[in-house]
């Protein structure tokens, strides 16, 4: 190639580059984003509030602005501890916003008008633009900007994120996103996380070639497959939603009920609610450490537990904090007596009696104590991660919250009566960080609890 070809070429991007800067200084760019960057922030609450106002005042665009709503809590705020009250804020201030009286919708109307008006300028300026538009054309496309935009934002996430409403009572069977590749010798047992178990949602994790759920074996190559069922709510959940969780284990990894005692006497595993250790003497061991079930309550003034309700709206599993209890739950106040009968087939938020410590060299399971003692299911999920309840060894003991459904027949529970155990089982080294020490913790000091999405009760 000449250099005919190159001189030219080199010379007009030289020009460009030119006329480029030249431009910038001539319609003043840097104090026009600067004017550009303070509007924005001072009228963007206002533009989205309006504009989310109008189009939830129309019902048939109910579910498109929640969408919307819900792209920008997953997607733009980042992942801290102190987004949930951002989030509640946010959405309390929508909620409120039509309770505006006349004079605020007006103003909120003019400032986002303002920020139009100044971007529109802006831009024609910057362009150089001859021909305004007329004053009816810049009310419609500012009318529509405040009412259609979000609108079809929200109809196009609604109809491009992939997401499933669970109903109850159906079984759904989903591949996940995730697959293994399994050394030999390393296999995988999964369990609901405490959020899934919490909402009545009957999850098993199933592999190719496996008789069992919830087992991976050893060396497992291939997809993974989720079954869901919601037994007491409605669900959506969204495609990357973590719903179960996998541990892997190597050799034998269960601790025997004699290695369990001498544990004990070194550490106890179970405090009472006066922070005191439960003694050695007391303490049940039947193949892993026995636990049973509250109904003093003692530490929560005088509720037992929570019944769910047997009509109650969906729950969107990407919702943190945004439910109201009394929708979906009916707290169960202390019996007159010491015993409690659960009605068949309804689900039950329940407390342990006992609070747990699991040290750091160790991780827990959840397990049925005897399945011959009544048609009833104590748990969901079932994992308590190295130093649950324990920390950095300050922390006396965590309530165990239970999820139980008496099957068929009621079921008579009584105060203190064993309702689980507790497995235990070796890790093959100390973590490096361990739960509720420098790692998140949603459950580390919780008592009777219901699942993240439902607000704390009298809020």
């Amino acid at each position: 190639m000449n250099r005919n070809f190159w001189k030219p070429a080199v010379s007009e991007f030289a020009d460009f580059c030119w006329a480029m800067v030249r431009r910038f200084r001539e319609e003043r760019a840097t104090q026009t984003a600067g004017s550009l960057a303070y509007t924005s922030l001072l009228s963007m609450v206002p533009l989205l509030t309006v504009a989310l106002s109008i189009a939830s005042a129309f019902p048939v665009f109910e579910n498109a602005v929640e969408s919307l709503q819900n792209f920008i809590f997953e997607n733009v705020l980042p992942d801290a501890p102190g987004v949930n009250a951002i989030i509640e804020q946010i959405d309390s201030f929508m909620s409120n916003t039509g309770k505006l009286t006349a004079i605020g919708i007006i103003g909120f109307m003019v400032t986002a008008v303002m920020l139009m008006l100044t971007i529109d300028n802006a831009l024609n300026r910057i362009f150089r633009v001859q021909r305004q538009r007329s004053i009816l054309q810049n009310i419609f496309i500012y009318w529509a900007i405040l009412t259609l935009a979000p609108v079809l934002v929200g109809v196009s996430l609604s109809m491009t994120t992939m997401a499933l409403m669970a109903s109850v009572g159906s079984v759904y069977l989903v591949p996940l996103l995730e697959s293994l590749a399994l050394p030999p010798g390393m296999r995988g047992r999964s369990n609901p996380k405490s959020t899934t178990g919490r909402l009545d949602i009957f999850t098993r994790v199933i592999t190719d070639r496996t008789p069992r759920f919830d087992e991976i074996a050893a060396g497992y190559r291939g997809g993974l497959y989720l079954e869901i069922s919601p037994q007491s709510f409605p669900v959506r959940v969204h495609a990357g939603a973590s719903l179960n969780q996998l541990r892997l284990l190597v050799g034998e990894s269960t601790t025997s009920d004699a290695a369990l005692r001498d544990i004990y006497r070194e550490l106890p595993l179970l405090h009472d609610d006066d922070d005191r250790p439960v003694p050695l003497a007391r303490t049940v061991f039947n193949d892993g450490l026995c636990m049973g079930v509250d109904l003093s309550g003692r530490t929560t003034d005088g509720i037992i537990g929570y019944r769910a309700h047997p009509n109650p709206p969906a729950v969107d599993l990407a919702r943190v904090g945004q439910y109201d209890p009394a929708e979906f739950w009916e707290p169960i106040k202390r019996p007159g007596r010491d015993g409690y009968i659960l009605e068949a087939n309804r689900f039950y938020i329940l407390v342990s009696k006992e609070r747990i410590r699991v040290p750091p060299d160790y991780a827990a399971e959840m397990v049925v104590y005897d399945a011959g003692a009544g048609e009833i299911r104590t748990h969901y999920a079932g994992f308590f991660d190295p130093g649950f309840g324990f920390g950095d060894g300050s922390v006396l003991g965590t309530k165990v919250v239970m999820e139980v459904r008496a099957r068929e027949v009621p079921f008579l529970v009584y105060d203190g009566q064993i309702s689980f155990k507790v497995w235990f089982e070796r890790l093959r080294s100390r973590p490096a960080r361990v739960y509720g020490v420098g790692l998140g913790s949603s459950y580390q000091h919780q008592t009777l609890s219901l699942s993240k999405h439902f607000r704390a009760p009298g809020r």
